[in-house]
This record gives structure tokens, C-alpha cells and sequence, in this order.
């Protein structure tokens, strides 16, 4: 029979869930409402029995693994909206004159500059983009319309996309300083320039995300 928790009740879940230390509050709102749903249909005396086997069931591992569930769903909330953006980019003539005209005029600044000067532009580009991701996380509109909790979740899920543009620093920017240091200019000037490129282009994607109307969130 269904009853009415008492409010000692409902603190003891409370602080149960508080000790667990969960970071999103989406993930605290479901337990809570699992915890109440199961122990409406405890009696007062079955009540510590319930919620102890409930304690066990969602031991600090299984939370973890269900924030780590959260996350990997936001970013493939994520993944869906930047590949749609990108695939509407590659079939818009527009854009694609632009990255033409980003791609002649970083060439022009590289036989202009050299190849140090050229790649410290770069890093500002970088770094200048990183600032433009910050302001970004706060104002794509999927993540505007969505309530506290689900939208800590979906910057958790960016965060992960800004480590993906830190990897791709790595494997771009570094090789491209090792063969110029070693006498291959030809290929470290194909990688920064095509390097600048991506950043420029990176930079128009989040842009378009941000200008223009959100695909639908899947992640419920």
C-alpha cells in the first residue's frame, strides 16, 4: 500500500544521496525519485530494511557509472549536432568559397611571416578559439532551453570536445614544429597551414551552431 513518506524520511534519503558526493543534479533528482517510489510502498517498519537494500543496489560505483552514462549520452547529443553542421558546411557554397579564402590568405601569411612568426599566429588562434569555445558553451541554444541539470551534463559533454581540440593541437601543431626543426619544410608547411585552416573552420562551426536552430535532443 502506497503511503506518504515523513519528512525524517525523506531527509534520511537526502543525506544518504549527499553522501554520495553525486556531481550532476539530474542524476541526484532520478535517485531520489527511484529511493521515494520504492519506499512509498515500505511501511515504517520495512523502511531501513528497503532503503538499506536500496543503499547496495546503488553503491558509489553504480552512481558513478550512471554520471559517466549521462555524459556519454550528451555527447552524442553533441556529435549528432556538429556532424549534422558539418555536413550542411561541406554542401554550402558559401562557406566553402570562405575556407578557399581562409586557405590562400594563411598561404600569403606564410610566405610572408616564415614559419615561426606563422605558427605563433597560430597559437593565438588557438587560444583565441578556446576563449570562443568558453563563450560558446554558454550560448548554443540547445543548451539555453534546458533546465540546470541536464544542461551541467551537456557542458560536461563540450569539455570532452575541447580535450578531442587539444588532441588534434598535439597531433597537428607538434609534428609540424619536429619536421621544420629536422630540414623538412615542405611538410611542416603543409600541416600548420592546413592546421590554421581547421582552426578557422572550427571556429565557423561553432559560429553556425550557435546562429542557427537546434536539431532535437535525444537524450531524455
Amino acid at each position: 500500500m502506497k503511503r506518504t513518506l515523513s519528512a525524517i524520511e525523506l531527509q534520511t534519503i537526502k543525506a544518504r544521496l549527499d553522501r554520495c558526493q553525486i556531481s550532476y543534479q539530474e542524476v541526484y533528482d532520478e535517485l531520489f525519485d527511484h529511493y521515494v517510489s520504492v519506499l512509498e510502498h515500505a511501511s515504517e517498519e520495512e523502511f531501513p530494511h528497503r532503503k538499506e537494500a536500496l543503499d547496495h543496489a546503488f553503491n558509489w560505483s553504480t552512481i558513478r557509472q550512471m554520471e559517466k552514462q549521462q555524459v556519454t549520452l550528451a555527447t552524442r547529443d553533441l556529435d549528432k549536432l556538429l556532424l549534422t553542421k558539418i555536413s550542411l558546411q561541406i554542401f554550402n557554397k558559401l562557406t566553402m568559397g570562405i575556407l578557399a579564402l581562409l586557405l590562400a590568405l594563411n598561404y600569403s601569411l606564410y610566405c610572408f611571416m616564415g614559419f615561426h612568426s606563422f605558427a605563433n599566429l597560430t597559437l593565438l588562434m588557438v587560444f583565441a578559439l578556446l576563449a570562443f569555445a568558453a563563450y560558446a558553451s554558454q550560448n548554443i541554444p540547445f543548451l539555453l532551453v534546458q533546465n540546470k541539470a541536464k544542461k551541467a551534463i551537456h557542458e560536461a559533454a563540450f569539455k570532452k570536445h575541447l580535450f578531442y581540440f587539444n588532441v588534434l593541437n598535439f597531433v597537428l601543431l607538434v609534428p609540424s614544429f619536429m619536421l621544420h626543426h629536422h630540414g623538412y619544410q615542405e611538410p611542416s608547411q603543409v600541416l600548420i597551414i592546413g592546421y590554421a585552416v581547421i582552426v578557422l573552420s572550427i571556429s565557423l562551426l561553432i559560429y553556425r551552431t550557435i546562429k542557427h536552430k537546434p536539431l532535437e535532443i535525444t537524450h531524455k
